[in-house]
């Protein structure tokens, strides 16, 4: 009678052990989900801070390099004129004297 009481108790004793290691597990199981929820939270703002970089960084690029371009265009545009100006003047000229040879004529 007494080792069947001590199989029962020792029964009992395992379905406790059982269900605690049950309820350890459950709570170890719900904490690396926290825990991974967190990391993947961090990795995540991480990656946003690095875009929001990366995109200030290439409108400040793409910024700088418009102001070049434009800077570069004034300077050709410029140039281009400067150019025109001192041919016009030659084709005037040359103009002038055909009109004025073809009046002679």
């Amino acid at each position: 009678m007494e080792l069947i009481k001590q199989i029962r108790q020792a029964e009992q004793q395992a379905r406790q052990i059982i269900e605690q290691a049950r309820t350890e597990a459950a709570r170890a199981d719900e904490k690396m989900c926290r825990r991974r929820s967190e990391v993947l939270e961090k990795a995540n703002e991480g990656r946003r801070r690095a875009i929001d970089a990366a995109v200030q960084q290439a409108v400040r690029e793409a910024e700088t390099e418009v102001r070049r371009l434009r800077a570069d265009s004034t300077g050709q545009i410029e140039k281009l004129r400067n150019h025109a100006a001192e041919r016009m003047d030659a084709c005037v000229d040359m103009v002038i004297r055909h009109i004025a040879q073809a009046s002679e004529q």
